[in-house]
């Protein structure tokens, strides 16, 4: 007959305390990979709506002409984000006069100088982009 070199409680397996452990460990990991995947994907779609909201405020800054001698306002909705365009005319200082004067072709139509600001906006974020344009005096 063969004996065995194990104490007969220790040779059923394992014990409760060691499956709890377990279960305890497992349970913890699972959690962390959770939120880590979790932040990961609420990232990726924070990720997606500030791709959108440059492509509607550059959509905006690309269709929108002015030309007025007035500032101009428009406020606008597409989808999720709510839009604001601001265009007022640029006041030039004596130095940027005088750049503006050398590259200006006198030759065509009387150009100036436009600030337009777009700003996107949806929820607590927003996206606002600024620049420098010229466009043709009004006649």
């Amino acid at each position: 007959m063969i004996r065995t070199a194990c104490a007969p409680p220790r040779c059923g397996g394992f014990s409760l305390l060691e499956v709890l452990t377990a279960f305890a460990v497992l349970v913890l990991a699972l959690g962390v990979w959770f939120e880590i995947y979790g932040r990961g994907a609420r990232a990726a779609a924070v990720s997606a709506q500030y791709a959108q909201a440059v492509l509607i405020a550059e959509s905006r800054l690309v269709a929108t002409v002015h030309g007025g001698d007035e500032a101009f306002s428009e406020t606008g909705t597409e989808g999720d984000f709510d839009w604001r365009i601001r265009i007022r005319p640029h006041r030039l200082s004596a130095v940027d006069r005088s750049a503006w004067d050398r590259y200006d072709d006198h030759d065509d139509e009387a150009m100036r100088l436009e600030e337009v600001e777009v700003r996107v906006q949806w929820g607590a974020r927003q996206v606002v982009l600024n620049t420098l344009r010229a466009s043709p005096l009004a006649p």
